[in-house]
């Protein structure tokens, strides 16, 4: 009985040590992961909580990490190869960073990062999609409904992807029921409109602005809005 039972125990010790054993190689080979994070070089309106996008012709900045069992690893070693829209790009030992110029209007860029026979083993690989748009206006009103309460109408445009480093790098026009308006404001993104205090209730104004780069006329963006005086 004894003998019976010392060799149950033994199957039973090899069986857990085996499960351990597992575990342990299973926890040991977590996949690496790829942290990638990316840049446009652009202007958006100071505030913008979101990321800005990159619009045609816009530098972009693209910088990875490998992190693997919650350590960077060291990548100076390592040949990185670099792809943009499907078209290798560029390669190197270390090469954790990349840019380029988008050459689109809108759609997506598509990058991938390849390290062939990481640590001397699989390659690894990783895709990621960055979205482009066209620069844009957003009229900042602060009238509920656009219905105007006052003899005054007050509005600030902001503008968003635009290839300038400053606002000072657009050139902005106004129109009031399309007409240009007279003395502007030091701050061309903003306008003040006065009405007549005759101005009958439930007339309605349409306000136009449009920007453009000073150095590349062609890149532009307008919007409207309509307004009604209460």
């Amino acid at each position: 009985m004894k003998s019976h039972l010392s060799i149950k125990l033994l199957f039973v010790t090899l069986f857990f040590i085996g499960i351990f054993t597992m575990v342990s190689k299973t926890q040991s080979q977590v996949a690496p992961i790829f942290w990638v994070t990316w840049k446009a070089e652009n202007y958006s309106a100071p505030g913008f909580s979101g990321k800005s996008l990159p619009s045609n012709n816009t530098p972009i900045s693209i910088a990875f990490e490998l992190i693997l069992n919650g350590n960077v690893v060291d990548l100076k070693p390592e040949e990185i190869r670099w792809y943009v829209d499907g078209a290798f790009v560029a390669k190197s030992l270390g090469l954790k960073e990349y840019s380029f110029k988008s050459n689109i209007g809108t759609g997506t860029h598509s990058i991938r990062i390849e390290i062939p026979k990481f640590q001397k083993g699989n390659s690894l690989m990783k895709n990621i999609q960055i979205p482009v748009s066209r620069p844009e206006i957003v009229l900042d009103s602060p009238y509920s409904k656009s219905s105007v309460t006052s003899n005054q109408l007050v509005l600030e445009a902001h503008p968003y992807f635009f290839n300038v480093n400053q606002i000072s790098g657009l050139m902005w026009g106004w129109k009031i029921n399309n007409v240009a308006p007279e003395n502007l404001t030091e701050k061309p993104n903003k306008i003040t409109v006065d009405f007549p205090v005759e101005m009958p209730s439930g007339s309605q104004v349409l306000v136009n602005v449009e920007a453009r780069n000073i150095l590349k006329n062609t890149e532009r963006a307008e919007t409207m809005s309509l307004f009604t005086i209460l």
